[in-house]
C-alpha cells in the first residue's frame, strides 16, 4: 500500500498521487530531506510498531512534547505549499 499521498509533485508514478510503499514493518520512500525529525507522527508510528513487536500489543507509547518538530513540519508545509 502507499506510504502517503502527494500534495505537490508526481509521486511514485507520474501524477498517480501516491508516494512510497508500506509492507508489514517496512516503509520505503524517495522523499528528500529529513523525514523523521520533521514528522513526529511517523517517528511515533515506527517506534510503537517496534515496541509492540518486542513487548506485545498492549504496549503504550507515552506522548512527548512535539512542539519543535511540529513547528518544523509546519514551516516545511508552508514553504512547499507556496511553490
Amino acid at each position: 500500500e502507499p506510504f502517503g499521498s502527494v500534495r505537490y509533485g508526481n509521486g511514485n508514478r507520474d501524477k498517480d498521487g501516491f508516494e512510497g510503499a508500506v509492507r508489514k514493518n517496512v516503509i520505503a520512500t524517495y522523499l528528500h530531506g529529513p523525514l523523521l525529525p520533521k514528522n513526529p507522527d511517523v517517528c511515533d508510528d515506527i517506534l510503537i510498531r517496534a515496541l509492540k513487536k518486542k513487548f506485545g500489543e498492549d504496549t503504550v507509547l507515552e506522548p512527548l512534547p512535539d512542539e519543535t518538530e511540529k513547528h518544523a513540519n509546519e514551516l516545511m508545509v508552508k514553504k512547499y505549499a507556496a511553490v
